[in-house]
């Protein structure tokens, strides 16, 4: 046998793949370690070909060899792409060709059943769930299979797939680098903390523009500052070094020499940009410098203290006037303080603190609910509170509720706000507790879409025209509708097409799209952002024309 191989090996017959493969496992069995203590001998076959009954030993030996060779084999990780950028921006499918290899016969493993799952240096990419081959059966995907990866963080990223079953191998893409996403929204590094009067605070405002991933762009957009004021703040001077104004360089817009000119608690700088969703800072205070407000007629007097820190009244309780009084701090205001509430200087006991308003979720879709938390230390048992709402498009304070508290200060209440809009819950005081007011919650409202008809899946004919009506709740004039429809191409999404609408009084857009190119096709709905509402956006819709 030996000699006829040896034949058609020396005189150019093609060898088979299977005659190497027999050749590479006697090679491995040939070399598996003897067990220590044993010792190596050779095992003659019996009458009937096989091994005798007192060489159990070597079906173990050959099993191994071939476990040892097997778990030198590996996965190639490539990425497929034709019609797609070579940097993918954040946010975009990326295909990858997944094929496991047969170490023994050096060649792609088309019997290879096994299961893979992936990793990503991305901790954010959305990847694929575990998957099993399917072998080299009829129907089977005989050793190769494409996956789609989502990378969400900008830079360079990979995609590591690995296996453990029968054997244990892996391996990872080439790196690829992630641009940003078109740029979606602004944020702040920062709120100032140390803020007086007249100088500049610190830290001074940089302005970020962000995708809608959190990754900042390179935009060069123009990023503008105001200054949201609190009652004894209206009116503040709000000036830059420069002007409020600044175009963003690589996506960073920074301010300095910033200053407010009036003492009060509760500021909010906002900066806002063209198609982009605004940021505001945190609440913060201004403060007296150390030397106190001037004397009238006289030079400045020691402050014993900075300026106290109150909470924002409630709706229709006047402040205390800038008109200094006779011991040169300021003096109360003319117009009295509604009969029945406390005076706005007065504070509360030291074993009582200050009322805090929390909400869950911070951002929900349209009608979705909005749970407001209170909690006011040491105030006890039976404390009714005023919830106020003010919307970010209005000025005044409206009431929604009231809530009373439990023995352990605590009390709750569920909304459902139409609009993007803050919460305050005010106690109008009584005669043991004086009058205390929260800090504003934000709570963000997203608009919802109903899309109509309602599925995400469906399978058309040649020349089908397919309609969609779109309705935004809640209902808001001139919202811009966005409709993208894509194309599978070479495994990958692309964009073929783009159509804005913009919703008249009824708050309802239609879309029509007839299909007449076989492939598989998408259909991505969103709006932008409206006077008190975030963008949202409706599940996207696929469909396939055979």
């Amino acid at each position: 046998m030996l000699q006829t191989l040896h034949r058609r090996l020396t005189t150019g017959a093609r060898p088979l793949r299977r005659v190497a493969a027999a050749l590479a496992v006697a090679t491995i069995i040939a070399v598996v370690p003897v067990p220590s203590g044993g010792a190596a001998t050779a095992a003659a076959p019996d009458a009937a070909g096989g091994l005798g009954a007192g060489d159990q030993g070597a079906p173990t030996a050959t099993a191994t060899g071939v476990a040892a060779a097997l778990a030198t084999s590996w996965l190639t990780v490539t990425r497929f792409c034709l019609l797609c950028p070579a940097s993918p921006p954040a946010g975009a499918e990326v295909t990858y060709l997944v094929v496991p290899n047969d170490s023994i016969a050096g060649v792609p493993w088309t019997t290879y059943t096994g299961t893979v799952a992936f990793s990503s240096s991305d901790p954010r990419a959305i990847l694929p769930k575990p998957y099993t081959f399917t072998g080299g059966g009829p129907g089977g995907d005989r050793g190769e299979h494409y996956f789609t990866v989502v990378f969400r963080t900008a830079g360079e990223q990979t995609v590591t797939v690995s296996s453990t079953t029968p054997v244990k191998m892996s391996g990872t893409a080439d790196p690829v680098e992630v641009v940003p996403a078109p740029s979606h929204h602004l944020t702040f590094d920062s709120t100032p903390t140390e803020a007086v009067v007249g100088k500049p605070f610190s830290p001074q405002p940089v302005v970020r523009i962000r995708d809608g991933f959190g990754n900042v762009t390179g935009s060069t957009a123009t990023v503008t500052l105001s200054l949201e004021t609190p009652p004894d703040g209206a009116g503040a001077l709000f000036t830059c070094v420069d002007g409020i104004q600044r175009k963003a360089v690589a996506g960073v817009a920074t301010f300095d020499g910033c200053t407010i000119g009036r003492a009060a608690n509760g500021y909010r700088i906002r900066a806002d940009a063209i198609d982009l969703t605004s940021a505001r800072t945190d609440y913060f205070i201004v403060d007296y410098p150390t030397t106190g407000p001037p004397t009238p007629g006289g030079s400045p007097t020691p402050s014993p203290t900075p300026l106290p820190s109150p909470t924002p009244l409630p709706t229709g309780s006047p402040g205390p006037s800038a008109t200094p009084g006779p011991s040169g701090t300021p003096g109360p205001s003319a117009t009295p303080t509604p009969t029945g509430s406390p005076a706005p200087t007065a504070s509360l006991p030291p074993d009582v603190g200050s009322p805090r308003l929390t909400r869950s979720p911070s951002t929900v879709t349209y009608p979705a609910p909005v749970t407001l938390a209170l909690a006011f230390p040491g105030a006890g048992g039976g404390r009714t509170l005023a919830i106020e709402r003010r919307n970010v498009d209005a000025a005044d304070w409206t009431r929604v509720g009231e809530v009373t508290t439990d023995a352990d200060g605590r009390a709750s209440l569920e909304v459902v706000p139409g609009r993007t809009a803050e919460y305050r819950a005010v106690w109008p005081g009584s005669a043991d507790l004086p009058a205390a007011t929260s800090r504003p919650v934000t709570a963000t409202v997203r608009f919802g879409l109903t899309v109509s008809p309602a599925f995400t899946k469906r399978t058309v004919t040649w020349g089908t025209t397919l309609t969609w009506n779109v309705k935004v709740q809640p209902r808001t004039t001139n919202v811009a509708v966005t409709f993208r429809l894509y194309q599978r191409t070479a495994g990958a999404w692309k964009l073929v097409s783009t159509v804005v609408k913009r919703t008249p009084s009824s708050g309802i857009v239609t879309y029509a799209r007839r299909f007449w190119i076989p492939g598989t096709w998408s259909v991505a709905i969103s709006t932008g952002a409206g006077p008190a509402n975030a963008p949202g956006t409706a599940p996207r819709i696929v469909v396939t024309l055979r």
